[in-house]
Formats: C-alpha cells, sequence, structure tokens
C-alpha cells in the first residue's frame, strides 16, 4: 500500500536539468578547461560535490575541490534567481491529488537545500510537501539509496510503501536500491537510453517499475 510519494526535483518537478549543465559547464570553463554538453550529461542525478570531483578527475582541474563547488553553485543559484521557473505540466493537478489522498510527501534531490527551497517557492509548489531531503543530508549520494531512505524516515512511512519519482539513471538506481517502487518519468527532452547510460554502465529507464510520459498516467498509483 502506498502511503508516501517521494519526488526528485529537477526533470521531475521542474524542466531544469539545463540550467545544472551549463552551471557545470561554466565551472569547468572558469577553472581553465573547455567543456561540452556531452561531459556532463551523464551525471545527472549525482551529487554536486560528487560531480565536481569526476569533473576535477576528468580534466585535471588544478583548483581545489572547494573552489570548484563554490564557483558552481554561485553560478547555479544565481541562474535559479534569474530564471522564471514553472512546474512541469501535470505536476500541481498530481500533487493535489496526492494530498486529497492525504498521502505524504517528500522532495528528495541532489540539489542544495538553498536551492530547493527556492525552486518550491518561485514554483509555488512548497505547500505540497511535507519534507524537503538534500543530498547535503546524506553522506552518500545517488545511486546509493541514502537520500530516499532518509525521506522515508523523516516521513515516519516504511521505504516499501514509498513510490519515488525519478527520471535519471542514478535516482531510479537509488530508489530501486531503497527498495522503493519507483516511476520512471521521460520528459520530452530525456536522453536516449544508450547516451544517458553510459557513466554508469546501464539504460536510464529498465530498472523502473512503470515509465510514463505524462503525470496524468501514473494516477491509478495512488487510488
Amino acid at each position: 500500500m502506498i502511503q508516501a510519494a517521494i519526488f526528485d526535483m529537477d526533470g521531475v518537478l521542474i524542466d531544469s536539468q539545463m540550467l545544472h549543465y551549463q552551471a557545470d559547464i561554466a565551472a569547468i570553463e572558469k577553472a581553465g578547461k573547455k567543456a561540452r554538453l556531452s561531459d556532463v550529461s551523464p551525471y545527472a542525478g549525482v551529487t554536486t560535490r560528487d560531480r565536481l570531483t569526476a569533473y576535477k578527475n576528468n580534466f585535471d582541474l588544478p583548483q581545489p575541490l572547494d573552489t570548484l563547488l563554490g564557483w558552481q553553485i554561485a553560478l547555479l543559484m544565481d541562474a535559479f534567481h534569474r530564471e522564471k521557473l514553472a512546474p512541469i505540466d501535470g505536476i500541481p493537478a498530481l500533487l493535489a491529488h496526492i494530498k486529497k489522498l492525504n498521502l505524504k510527501t517528500a522532495v528528495a534531490s541532489s540539489s542544495s537545500h538553498a536551492l530547493i527551497e527556492l525552486v518550491l517557492a518561485k514554483t509555488g509548489l512548497a505547500a505540497f510537501f511535507d519534507e524537503l531531503v538534500s543530498g547535503e543530508n546524506v553522506k552518500r549520494g545517488k545511486p546509493a539509496p541514502d537520500v530516499f531512505l532518509r525521506a522515508a524516515e523523516t516521513l515516519g512511512v516504511p521505504p516499501e510503501n514509498c513510490v519515488v519519482i525519478e527520471d535519471s539513471p542514478s535516482g531510479i538506481e537509488a530508489a530501486k536500491n531503497a527498495g522503493m517502487l519507483c516511476v520512471a518519468y521521460r520528459g520530452p527532452d530525456a536522453p536516449d537510453e544508450n547516451r544517458a547510460g553510459a557513466a554508469r554502465k546501464h539504460t536510464p529507464f529498465s530498472a523502473a517499475d512503470y515509465v510514463i510520459t505524462r503525470y496524468e498516467e501514473c494516477y491509478g498509483l495512488f487510488a
């Protein structure tokens, strides 16, 4: 029985993944190296620290990791402040449906608390969520299950009674590692199976229990 719905943020609540890619590329280029979208897109859903650690190694960046993190976070927050953010089509109605059923809800994102709170405030979605869990709150990032297990714990719901809505390879894997039902949202800009799985050596949606292209398709899970 589903008692709680746990949502990733980027690519699930809002179409913001490109802003993350652009901030990552800008941080790498500020460090003195040229980067392309194909260099950063395989790391969708991975925590900022883990992503920047990978870039530091991949590009042999001389700056300390904390310096790179500071640049990326500043670039990203600036972009999110400037952008007019809106929920993905179908999200407000789905959240209203879930809350009408008195199910618990959480955001569990690799993004920082500050960014999650900014997004929810700008999109008007804050009132729909009982708990917010950031990659900052856990030791291991996705595909480890920690962020989803922490969300279930804060909600007071057993993992097996939670459903996760995700869109990235690492997030889908994390949800399944947590023992949760997983719905993979394939948006219009979703990468193809082979390219998206390149960094993780698996395809992004194959491990999910359900794959949807519109949020109306998963109403039955919460009936």
